[in-house]
């Protein structure tokens, strides 16, 4: 009997720790892609700042050309972040679903803990009556 409980009392420690590892990946996840969108961002601002820039006035950069090699890098950075926050949108879909596993197996394994306690409390109620 005490075996029992024992390997229940394991296995809703093991639950536990891998629904809290499950949720802080997941806030780990949510934090790089609140980085991402910053990023991307600061590149929209950038970009509306240097327009706003143009229509003032014309500059060297404009003129020489570095303007353009400047957009193109812009693009290619917003691509990259793009890229990258889709991979990273993917990764928490499926960090998200094993998150919601875990929780499953967490809250299974205490309410099985829990079943458990009650019956044993409730053979030893049973046993008082019947000696008593």
């Amino acid at each position: 009997m005490k075996q029992n409980r024992i390997a229940l009392t394991k296995m809703a420690r093991i639950a536990d720790m891998k629904m809290r590892f499950s949720q802080s990946e997941c806030l780990r996840l949510r934090s790089k892609e609140a980085e991402l969108l910053a990023a991307l961002g600061r590149l929209r601002l950038d970009v509306k700042a240097r327009a706003d820039k143009r229509m003032v006035r014309a500059d060297a950069a404009l003129t020489s050309g570095a303007d353009t090699r400047w957009q193109a890098w812009v693009e290619q950075q917003r691509a990259a972040l793009n890229t990258e926050l889709a991979l990273l949108r993917a990764r928490r879909s499926s960090a998200e679903e094993d998150l919601r596993v875990a929780i499953g197996k967490d809250d299974v394994s205490c309410r099985l803990l829990r079943l458990y306690d009650a019956g044993i409390r409730q053979k030893a109620d049973r046993r008082q009556d019947y000696e008593s």
